[in-house]
């Protein structure tokens, strides 16, 4: 299992369509999902926390959701999931045809490298802060890119643009969803 998950990683950075063929290709059950993305989301979270990321102090007004470590997992897990609702539905109305299962397998996989990333900018951080800087942008592109290819993969799109619609449009809706269901919970 574990030679798997190393190859596909390598994979994912260097042919990222080839690398959603083989890990869709593993027809994972939704609990097997979302076990490595629950895994791949609090690893992330600590890797966040261990780099200096957000502290409390002004995050509890300004950002309450980011104030404590627990917070921002339920957040991240809560606009993942919507976003594969939201990539999943804005997909299909350009016709792609993915389901759920196979967006969360990419969003999941996508945690997981995000993780990666992340541990490789914190080294960078401590190391020389000026070029996290810049490679912080770069990261944020090459993510970009191997996550419109993994979904472009997952909908079996043709080309890249309506996975980038797809992808675009799916995550503003999440996001929308998400701030209509707090401003419920949490109030205005």
């Amino acid at each position: 299992m574990m030679d798997l998950i190393i190859n596909l990683t390598k994979l994912s950075f260097t042919a990222p369509r080839r690398a959603a063929e083989r890990l869709l290709d593993l027809s994972l059950d939704r609990r097997t999902i979302f076990g490595f993305f629950l895994i791949a989301v609090c690893l992330s979270v600590v890797a966040i926390y261990l780099s200096g990321g957000p502290t409390s102090g002004d995050l509890e007004q300004d950002l309450p959701m980011m104030a404590s470590p627990i917070r921002l997992a339920i957040m991240i897990l809560a606009v993942t999931v919507l976003s594969a609702i939201g990539i999943q539905t804005a997909g299909r109305f350009v016709g792609g045809q993915a389901d759920f299962d196979r967006i969360m397998v990419v969003m999941a996989w996508q945690q997981w490298l995000q993780f990666l990333m992340q541990c490789v900018l914190g080294i960078f951080v401590v190391i020389a802060m000026p070029i996290a800087v810049v490679l912080q942008f770069a990261v944020l592109w090459f993510s970009f890119w191997i996550f419109f290819n993994m979904i472009r993969v997952a909908h079996g799109f043709d080309g890249i643009l309506k996975s980038i619609f797809a992808v675009l449009v799916g995550s503003f809706l999440a996001i929308l969803a998400l701030g209509f269901v707090t401003m419920i919970f949490v109030g205005a």
